[in-house]
């Protein structure tokens, strides 16, 4: 049986002139797409900062005016004549105030972080914990971790909490359960988690541990679990 020719088709071979000027042409975009990512995220970093000082400077305001408003109330409370209904009314007022101060002072202190640490340390850290009771032995634990503005890149690593017993000499809860936690941030993070604890059992303290990607030592913080489930009860 005759074998069957395939037909082929012949290509014009490329000049190499042109393929050098394709070569030069791929090249140079891909540095212009190189610097153009450089300096849009640059631009995204300062447009945050932006965004930053001006939720700083509202936060600000806002705090001068409740401070205002206490001292107002306060010298009420002190030179008027008012009934008992009146009296608690402003009590609640004034307690009321306080609390959003205390708030107000709590978000400025974060941001202030980002922009500018009163530490100078303008890495990884540890902002803050916080701790909500579930039921008895049950607690939410929310995580705040950050870094300031200044850093361009994405922190990354795995973060574990260990709570001690109050002879402390005991591991009574973890979390999570098994191994750590995986975060990415570029200025900071929220990580909740639950932590269970067996009846019966005080805690004394709660260690959170970051472990960063890329670095030798960890970042760790020991809080008072009282102090933290005490401030929720006030």
């Amino acid at each position: 049986m005759p074998r069957e020719i395939q037909s082929l088709k012949i290509l014009p071979a490329i000049d190499p002139k042109k393929r050098l000027q394709f070569a030069v042409i791929g090249v140079v975009v891909t540095l212009v797409l190189m610097v153009s990512s450089f300096y849009f995220g640059k631009y995204m970093s300062g447009s945050n900062e932006l965004l930053y000082r001006a939720q700083v400077a509202e936060l600000e305001v806002e705090l001068e005016s409740f401070e205002q408003y206490k001292e107002t109330l306060a010298l009420a409370q002190g030179q008027l004549q008012i009934t008992k209904e009146a009296y608690g009314g402003l009590k609640d007022s004034l307690m009321q105030c306080d609390a959003n101060i205390v708030s107000v002072q709590h978000e400025l202190a974060f941001y202030q972080s980002i922009i500018s640490p009163e530490d100078g340390e303008s890495g990884l850290k540890i902002h803050d914990l916080q701790l909500d009771k579930l039921n008895d032995t049950s607690f939410l634990a929310t995580l705040v971790l950050l870094q300031s503005i200044q850093h361009d890149d994405v922190a990354s690593g795995s973060v574990r909490m260990e709570v001690v017993s109050e002879d402390g000499n005991e591991v009574i809860g973890k979390w999570p359960e098994t191994d750590s936690k995986r975060f990415d941030l570029r200025y900071f993070e929220k990580i909740t988690g639950q932590i269970d604890l067996p009846a019966g059992v005080s805690a004394e303290r709660i260690h959170v541990v970051v472990d960063p990607d890329g670095q030798s030592d960890d970042i760790d913080r020991w809080y008072s679990w009282h102090h933290l489930t005490q401030q929720n009860t006030l």
